[in-house]
């Protein structure tokens, strides 16, 4: 296993049965403010990674924008925080950066519209062709 799982591991190893139990607790409130807040939105599409692809052999994130990351959690936690709360979503191309490295774009729903996430995936992957597109250093 890489370094970074097994440091997550023995840290969940130290939790008392208390802190998961807060924990969760915390994490229901945010799923119901999600869940609030997604009233007003019929979804959110935000970036998938902060950074683009890591070069080969770094497993994770290091630094954005010369701010260091604490731990691997730090740079995914677009992905995290979505994860923690449920909604349905759905990760696909979106483009490549100037120097032609892949990017993408998360498309968050309502808490159980799958199908909608799905449409609508299915809806900018035919309007823009971007998933049928090679990045530029293998044309």
């Amino acid at each position: 296993m890489k370094p970074d799982l097994v440091w997550n591991t023995e840290e969940g190893f130290k939790l008392s049965a208390e802190d998961v139990a807060r924990a969760e607790g915390k994490r229901t409130e945010l799923y119901h403010r999600m869940r609030t807040f997604m009233d007003e939105f019929d979804f959110l599409v935000l970036p998938t990674n902060p950074t683009p692809p890591l070069p080969v052999g770094q497993t994770s994130i290091q630094e954005i924008e010369g701010q260091r990351m604490g731990s691997y959690i730090d740079g995914g936690a677009l992905k995290s925080a979505i994860s923690a709360v449920g909604n349905p979503a759905i990760s696909m191309p979106a483009g490549f950066t100037g120097e032609g490295w892949p990017v993408g774009i998360q498309i968050v729903g309502r808490h159980c519209d799958d199908l909608s996430v799905l449409q609508l995936a299915h809806a900018f992957e035919q309007a823009t062709g971007v998933g049928e597109r090679l990045p530029p250093m293998l044309d």
